[in-house]
């Protein structure tokens, strides 16, 4: 259970959706066309990879810019395409190869910035993924040395300590985020676990109860916590408590065996009966130990690592403005994985940051194809298009956007505000009259009432205008 830490009535216009929608009165100038920089990615990403063979991306690679769009391919020259290309298909990688390319990117990322507790971090998650825990709990304690007050490296040093057995380390790493009232979901968890493990189950049961009223959608919190209750002789709440987590989708043998002990105590003979059955059932389907089961995971196991350090590594490397070295993983690690969201999304951002529209625009794209349905990615793709001056791929998009979530708001108001930014007031009015039906609000009718003044219609903007009234009362 140990794990590494690594609305419906909103006003539409006048406010920014995901950092990047900035839709103001017409007025006041409108920016569609200037998105604000993003901010560096935290340090705490880590990939989210779920271990299968490498898949392919089922659509063609998409261009840095339309080829069917006329008016777009004119304002392209020759030399200004995108420097990368983006893979659809995984490329091949064994296991030895995979495991040595990793040590490699952590031993750089720990030669180029020594002294950066970031650095021995992702070295760290690299030896526990490995299984090399004693070297990753060294390299966690040093982290935790340099920078005491960051949370994520005692968790981590915890997490490690506990797996060998030594949870008392883990109740000392924790101990002083506890005292200063760190109750994040991470640190209870593991506090709690270290508390049990040690035989002080009263107090893990206090820290638990305490969480699960916190994080009361955390299958894990429920389970520690009905472990605790069990030790202390709390039958019935502990068997609410398992069942909790059962409920919420854990599935570990070791709940349904605890669970037989708490209805066995509680009486419940059927129950019990059941509960053993299932944990019987549990560990036939996974007879094999520890050591076989890495063997037989161990090619998606070492994809998985190589993906995680590389997008830490990545991270780091950005923080400290090392561009190169990070579009140098991301890049990697989207060869390993073509589809990685977070992967995909650090690229983006990456580019962005750095101006390089070209290049963000065919991650941008890429990104159409892993997540198509994600109105964000429809309108980032459209504004990258706009900066490029490709207005028929721009509006194209956020067509697509309408088309796909039709009783949103959002996607008329940005086709509204790009309309009337090039000067297409008919349509731009159009989509405001869509907008302002679906989520009425004072800036979305002020936007409504400056596109009648522009046409001339004087009586439409008196109509928006104390509609918009209105709606501010």
């Amino acid at each position: 259970m140990n794990r590494l830490h690594h609305d419906d009535r909103n006003p539409i216009f006048g406010r920014r959706f995901f950092g990047l929608l900035a839709i103001a009165l017409a007025l006041l100038g409108l920016y569609f066309l200037v998105r604000p920089p993003n901010p560096d990615p935290s340090s705490e990403a880590v990939a989210e990879v779920d271990g299968s063979p490498p898949t392919a991306v089922s659509t063609p690679l998409p261009h840095a810019a339309p080829t069917t769009d006329s008016d777009a391919t004119e304002n392209l020259s020759a030399n200004a395409q995108s420097t990368i290309r983006l893979p659809t298909v995984a490329v091949p990688a064994g296991v030895e190869a995979l495991e040595q390319e990793t040590r490699r990117v952590a031993q750089d990322l720990l030669e180029q910035f020594p002294q950066q507790p970031a650095a021995m971090h992702v070295a760290a998650v690299m030896h526990a993924q490995l299984r090399e825990t004693s070297e990753a709990q060294r390299l966690w304690r040093k982290c935790v040395e340099l920078a005491p007050d960051d949370p994520r490296y005692r968790v981590n040093l915890a997490s490690v300590a506990m797996d060998q057995g030594d949870s008392q380390t883990a109740i000392t790493a924790l101990q002083d985020l506890v005292d200063n009232g760190n109750d994040s979901e991470d640190v209870l968890l593991h506090y709690g676990m270290a508390l049990n493990n040690v035989g002080n189950s009263e107090q893990a049961e206090q820290v638990l109860a305490k969480a699960v009223k916190r994080y009361p959608q955390s299958g894990s919190h429920w389970s520690v916590l009905g472990q605790a209750q069990l030790k202390n002789g709390e039958f019935q709440q502990a068997a609410d408590s398992l069942q909790q987590a059962l409920d919420l989708g854990v599935q570990l043998a070791d709940v349904y065996f605890q669970l037989a002990n708490a209805h066995s105590r509680l009486g419940n003979t059927e129950q019990a009966k059941t509960f053993r059955e299932k944990f019987q059932q549990l560990k036939q389907e996974a007879p094999v130990e520890a050591q076989e089961r890495f063997h037989k995971l161990s090619t998606a196991e070492a994809r998985r690592t190589a993906i995680t350090i590389l997008l830490e590594a990545a991270t780091v490397c950005q923080a400290q403005e090392d561009i190169d070295r990070a579009e140098l993983y991301l890049l990697r690690l989207l060869s390993l994985d073509p589809a990685n969201l977070l992967g995909c999304r650090t690229l983006a951002d990456l580019y962005q940051h750095t101006g390089a529209l070209r290049e963000e625009q065919t991650v941008r794209e890429h990104l159409l194809l892993v997540e198509p349905f994600r109105f964000e990615n429809l309108l980032t793709a459209a504004q990258v298009a706009a900066e490029l001056k490709q207005l028929d791929r721009a509006e194209a998009l956020l067509k697509q956007a309408v088309a796909q979530q039709p009783t949103s708001a959002m996607p008329y108001a940005a086709l509204a505000e790009f309309y009337l930014q090039v000067q297409k007031t008919s349509q731009a009015k159009f989509y405001a009259e869509q907008a302002v039906r679906r989520s009425p609000s004072p800036e979305g009718y002020r936007f409504l009432a400056e596109t009648y003044r522009l046409l001339g219609d004087s009586e439409g903007e008196r109509r928006a205008l104390d509609a918009a009234k209105m709606n501010n009362d």
